[in-house]
């Protein structure tokens, strides 16, 4: 009994004992840091002290041959601290994942951006090829700038204050976007509104900014896309012009708009959409066409000239002449010594809007 009281003081009191639990608790708080080097380090320094300890036990020192024992206790402690170090790695290495997550970004980011229905980036062109809809980077929350965009919203229920501020949110986005291409996109936006099923928009003319509606979808409302749309059929119907019925060339200045609106939804996400049929879509397959040819960035900035054309005084005629005439004007100011028209002239060509 009075050598089991003394080996028991002898590893309580044993300074030895206090450098184990000290590389132990040290093994512990390095794994949430992801220093796996550093736990097992501390490990294997805990597992020699604790050696050292059984070492220096009485029984053990008393016996012929103490190798024998501290050889066993230091296999036994050995494998206990590889398990502990192992459990200390595993969960770090589980908690990777989380923490590299949560690193990405601080900031409030809209949700990805779906491919939009004929009818989608971050504020500047898109090459052809460089990046799909799932690769556009994400914005940081516009609650860090101040916002450009002036916006109202109806009063509806459907439009919660997250729902206003997703809104905001997106059509700020697309709004920069514009803008950065060259466009004066229009800051003030029409009361926004809610709308059974379909995005759609009413304007009076001539009437204020207060006569004039935008509405979202009550299905699409948390759809990016949508978002943008509702504020992109708004802006381009401002900069081409449309609303004042005494102009000759109201309806062409009309078909032009939806053109931009729904080229450069398209153009935003960088994706090539279904345009299949008549009308317009002639258009957009011969602007695509020369895109994957010369580049988004040119035909962007050959679209920009054409909306800042439009209004130069022309004679009246059908909408393909007054909108060729006009965006081959944009393009030869876009492209440099004629090194693209013939592409130009080529794909328009192909889809019979010059002869």
């Amino acid at each position: 009994m009075a050598q089991e009281s003394s080996v028991w003081h002898y590893i309580t009191d044993h300074p030895k004992v206090a450098g184990v639990l000290a590389f132990l608790a040290f093994a512990a708080t390095f794994s949430p840091k992801a220093s796996t080097v550093a736990a097992w380090s501390c490990t294997v320094a805990a597992w020699v002290p604790a050696v050292m300890v059984v070492a220096g036990l009485p029984p053990v020192k008393s016996r012929k041959r103490p190798a024998i024992p501290i050889i066993i206790a230091a296999i036994f402690l050995g494998f206990g601290s590889f398990r502990y170090a192992s459990w200390l790695t595993a969960a770090n290495e589980e908690k990777k994942p989380a923490a590299n997550e949560a690193g990405k970004s601080s900031a409030v980011v809209p949700a990805p951006i779906p491919v939009p229905a004929p009818g989608p980036k971050d504020g500047g062109p898109i090459n052809e090829g460089e990046r799909t809809e799932s690769s556009i980077p994400k914005m940081p929350s516009m609650a860090r700038t101040p916002r450009q965009l002036k916006l109202l919203f109806k009063d509806s229920a459907l439009l919660t204050n997250e729902r206003r501020e997703r809104i905001a949110v997106e059509m700020e986005r697309y709004y920069k976007y514009l803008v950065k291409l060259g466009f004066d996109a229009p800051r003030e936006v029409p009361p926004i509104g809610v709308n059974k099923r379909v995005n759609s928009s009413e304007f009076w003319s001539p009437g204020s900014i207060y006569d004039q509606s935008v509405f979202i979808g009550d299905n699409r409302l948390g759809d990016p896309q949508a978002i943008r749309s509702a504020y992109g059929g708004y802006a381009f119907r401002v900069l081409l012009g449309v609303g004042h019925p005494e102009q000759n060339d109201e309806l062409q200045r009309m078909e032009a708009s939806l053109i931009f609106w729904v080229y450069f939804e398209y153009s935003f996400s960088g994706t090539n959409g279904p345009f299949v049929g008549d009308g317009i879509y002639r258009w957009l397959r011969a602007l695509w066409k020369i895109r994957q040819t010369c580049g988004s960035q040119f035909v962007d900035a050959a679209m920009v000239y054409t909306q800042k054309l439009v209004n130069e005084p022309r004679p009246s005629m059908e909408f393909d002449p007054w909108f060729v005439m006009r965006f081959g004007r944009g393009a030869r100011v876009a492209e440099n010594q004629g090194e693209k028209m013939r592409i130009v002239n080529a794909a328009l060509k192909a889809e019979n809007l010059v002869h």
